[in-house]
């Protein structure tokens, strides 16, 4: 069978035994094709002299059995190409997971500051409504405190002009508890938009420190991958299961 060379970027000692590997089946078909053609000749003059000459036959019997140690020695040499073949094919398969998984971290980060910034973006439109309320609680408490003036000049002027002063009174007591009660909600509202404003801000630090823990992941399996390739041309799949699992498991602490 031929023999296939490694890829590019494969270990140099690979390289090297498949050269040695390369030029020694070259050598052991040349003797190959040189015994047949031996061969060959030896049968065209048994045949034009017609006479079976002893030492003839020895011949051709020590050359049957150099043939059959160089095709021993040939399948030998391809068997072992095919297992180095196999095992290269092996050694890409294994780089192009750890390629697939380092995408798949970068994916997970990438969508993980998209949801950094649209939490972001709402907790800003939260603090701004609850900007809103806040205002909307000095107004009402400024209303409130001119309708209290409103009534006490009510309740002077009743006193000086009309007799009915306990009904005036009376409407000017409903106006005010209603006042008090809208004031009341609105100081609610507020403690609640307050409230939910932290807990925005809560999940806002959780969810930048998970997008930390993915960094760190995917900066781990990078440093991890280029450490490798740097000094054994591919990544050792022990070390690289190793670092991710650290990396996860750190990741897993995170709120």
């Amino acid at each position: 069978m031929p023999l296939s060379r490694p890829l590019a970027g494969s270990e140099p000692e690979a390289e090297r035994m498949f050269c040695s590997v390369e030029h020694r089946a070259r050598q052991i078909a040349d003797v190959h094709q040189l015994t047949r053609e031996n061969l060959r000749l030896c049968n065209i003059d048994f045949c034009n002299e017609a006479t079976e000459h002893e030492e003839t036959r020895e011949r051709l019997a020590e050359a049957e059995r150099k043939q059959a140690i160089d095709q021993a020695q040939c399948d030998h040499v391809t068997s072992q190409a095919a297992e180095m073949a196999v095992a290269l094919r092996r050694a890409e398969d294994g780089l192009e997971e750890c390629q697939r998984q380092r995408d798949a971290l970068v994916s997970e980060a990438g969508a993980a500051h998209a949801e950094v910034a649209r939490l972001l973006a709402l907790n800003r439109a939260d603090m701004l409504a609850g900007k809103t309320a806040r205002g909307e609680v000095r107004r009402l408490t400024g209303e409130n405190e001119r309708l209290r003036t409103q009534v006490d000049e009510l309740v002077n002027g009743v006193r000086s002009t009309y007799v009915d002063v306990s009904a005036l009174l009376d409407v000017a007591r409903v106006e005010n508890e209603a006042l008090r009660a809208e004031a009341a909600t609105a100081d609610r509202q507020l403690a609640i938009e307050a409230e939910a404003a932290t807990t925005w801000e809560a999940a806002h630090d959780a969810l930048r420190a998970r997008v930390a823990a993915l960094e760190e992941v995917a900066q781990a399996a990078e440093f991890v991958k280029n450490d490798q390739l740097k000094h054994s041309g591919l990544p050792n799949p022990i070390v690289w299961a190793a670092t991710l699992e650290k990396a996860l498991a750190k990741m897993k602490e995170t709120p």
